[in-house]
C-alpha cells in the first residue's frame, strides 16, 4: 500500500498509466522493467543535528548583535546567554524536516551514496535478478533527494 504521499503522487489513475507504460515497453525489448518509488531513501538524523547546530549559532549571534548594536539587554546576562542558543537550536532542529534545507545539508555526495545504497537494497529485496534472462531492470526513485537511479542486471 502506497504512503500518504505517494498515493497523493501518484493517484490510480497514473499508477495504472505507468503499468501501461511498463507493460508495453516489456512488449518492445526482454526486460523486466521494475519501478520503484520511494518517498526518501534514509532519514538523515546527521542533517538535524547539523541544522541544530547552524541555529544555535545564528540565534547566538543575534543575540550578541542586540545587545551590541541596540545595547538591548533588558534581562539576567545568563539568559541572554543560554537562551538564544537553545531556542535557535530547537528552531534549527525543526527546520531540518523542510526537504529543500535536508537536501541542502546532507550534501549533494551523501544523497547520491544513499539513494544508490538504497536502490541496490531495493534491487535485492524485489528479486529483479531473478528474472528470466537475466534481463530485470529497477527505476528507481527517490522523491525527498530528486533522485532516479537505473539499475539492470546483467542480461
Amino acid at each position: 500500500m502506497p504512503t500518504a504521499r505517494l498515493a497523493r503522487l501518484f493517484p490510480p489513475a497514473a499508477r495504472e498509466a505507468i503499468r501501461a507504460a511498463v507493460e508495453a515497453e516489456e512488449r518492445r525489448t526482454a526486460a523486466e522493467i521494475v519501478p520503484f518509488v520511494a518517498d526518501r531513501s534514509d532519514d538523515y538524523r546527521n542533517v538535524f543535528w547539523k541544522s541544530a547546530t547552524v541555529g544555535a549559532i545564528a540565534a547566538a549571534f543575534t543575540a550578541y548583535l542586540l545587545h551590541s548594536v541596540l545595547e538591548l539587554w533588558g534581562a539576567q546576562p545568563f539568559l541572554w546567554i543560554t537562551a538564544p542558543a537553545a531556542v535557535g537550536s530547537a528552531i534549527g532542529y525543526l527546520l531540518a524536516g523542510v526537504p529543500s534545507l535536508t537536501r541542502r545539508l546532507a550534501g549533494a555526495e551523501l544523497l547520491d551514496h544513499r539513494v544508490g545504497q538504497r536502490a541496490a537494497e531495493a534491487f535485492l529485496a524485489q528479486e529483479i535478478f531473478a528474472t528470466r534472462e537475466r534481463s530485470g531492470l529497477l527505476l528507481y526513485i527517490s522523491l525527498l533527494e530528486h533522485r532516479a537511479v537505473v539499475l539492470a542486471d546483467s542480461g
